[in-house]
């Protein structure tokens, strides 16, 4: 969480981003000390924060969640804190500062500052789907809860930068103020190859430099090749050891074909498997559901 203060003094326009705790000038060269009353408003509504005080002490106080009114002694003013700011906190604040003892109710000053409240954007990017390495797969990068709305997304393709590549870009307005943006870059066949690694790059007005993420296709999917390839290792023995006409060993991978190479598969089955002379292999590929396997039979 954001923890920095932004400070407005004697100034009428306040930036935040945030998670921020926001302190602006509400009242100043305040001479009078009984009897006096501060209203906090936003954007001419109805009031946030109420205090009345005298003798340089608040003695009642009416105020919303995370906002406050701060009398500074020595500078004579009152100060405006509001914590944990968000984007839709921002707006054009009043401070109302009234004589109330002894009645009639007369305003003594009014202030007015503007407040910006800008939010970094989260990003990342992830493997949204694949059919299969001969055909296509798509990659999504995702920037979310920013704020404002300009933003700049890239592609890159081991630090080439794509652009006449097939992607899908939407802007989504959230409903706590802030925005989305999702993008869906399309690879096919021709620009998939082993160990490409794939970046995207989100350029914003609150980064003070753009945020990359990576994405290498055949190491996300590492994990789950190990598991297939201890099972097809572990059938293999078997089968060696007692061979048995006809007989199948498979296994199934989600997603097999965008997160590891049918060649790599295939590799291992002829370093493994070359070892019996005697015997003849038929090796078998894959469908949709990325099924790889070998089909053994006893010659």
């Amino acid at each position: 969480m954001i923890q920095t203060t932004s400070i407005a003094l004697n100034s009428k326009m306040v930036s935040a981003l945030q998670g921020e705790t926001v302190k602006a000038v509400c009242a100043q060269n305040i001479n009078e000390t009984e009897g006096l009353a501060i209203t906090l408003r936003r954007n001419g509504s109805s009031e946030l924060c109420y205090i009345q005080f005298g003798n340089y002490t608040f003695f009642s106080r009416n105020c919303t969640d995370l906002m406050n009114l701060e009398y500074n002694k020595p500078t004579k003013g009152v100060y405006a804190v509001m914590e944990r700011v968000s984007v839709k906190q921002s707006g054009v604040y009043s401070c109302t500062l009234d004589k109330i003892l002894p009645p009639p109710v007369r305003m003594l000053s009014q202030l007015h500052f503007s407040l910006t409240v800008s939010a970094l954007p989260v990003v990342e990017v992830s493997l949204a789907s694949s059919s299969s390495i001969d055909k296509e797969t798509t990659l999504t990068c995702r920037a979310w809860d920013f704020y404002p709305g300009d933003i700049q997304l890239s592609w890159s393709k081991d630090s080439q930068l794509l652009t006449n590549s097939t992607r899908n870009d939407s802007l989504f307005h959230n409903s706590n103020g802030s925005y989305s943006y999702i993008s869906n870059l399309v690879v096919s066949k021709h620009d998939w190859n082993e160990f490409a690694q794939f970046s995207c790059q989100v350029n914003h007005s609150t980064l003070k430099m753009p945020v990359v993420k990576n994405l290498t296709l055949t190491q996300s999917g590492k994990d789950k090749c190990v598991l297939c390839i201890m099972t097809f290792l572990g059938g293999t023995i078997y089968s060696l050891r007692s061979p048995v006409s006809n007989r199948k060993y498979g296994c199934k991978i989600q997603n097999m074909i965008s997160k590891c190479s049918a060649c790599f598969i295939f590799w291992l089955q002829y370093l493994v498997l070359k070892t019996s002379s005697d015997h003849h292999w038929v090796f078998s590929g894959g469908n949709s559901d990325c099924e790889y396997g070998a089909v053994y039979s006893a010659e």
